[in-house]
């Protein structure tokens, strides 16, 4: 199952890259393969990087529109780092 939003990312290097309008800006946004695998589930096979990046995708926009406000370094890094405290917060809720 995907996202309702779809983005076309491509492997470049381990890592999926894709271009995000970001306020008027055309944004390169890099999501590490371990990102994928250790936040959103891949099973580390290029198909379930790309399936884990769709189901998430509204998650990883929202986390790269708000690193590209803290940064002018481009393109836009997304690593497990920068969910860990989002994520560690859902899981003390859950359980």
């Amino acid at each position: 199952m995907t996202s309702w939003m779809e983005v076309h990312a491509t492997p470049f290097g381990g890592d999926l890259h894709f271009h995000y309008m970001i306020e008027g800006e055309l944004v390169r946004i890099a999501v590490t393969h371990s990102c994928l695998r250790d936040v959103f589930g891949s099973d580390g096979s290029d198909h379930g990087d790309q399936d884990a990046l769709q189901f998430n995708v509204v998650e990883i926009l929202f986390m790269a529109i708000s690193k590209s406000h803290a940064t002018t370094q481009r393109p836009i890094v997304l690593t497990a780092a920068d969910f860990e405290v989002r994520h560690q917060h859902r899981r003390s809720r859950l359980g």
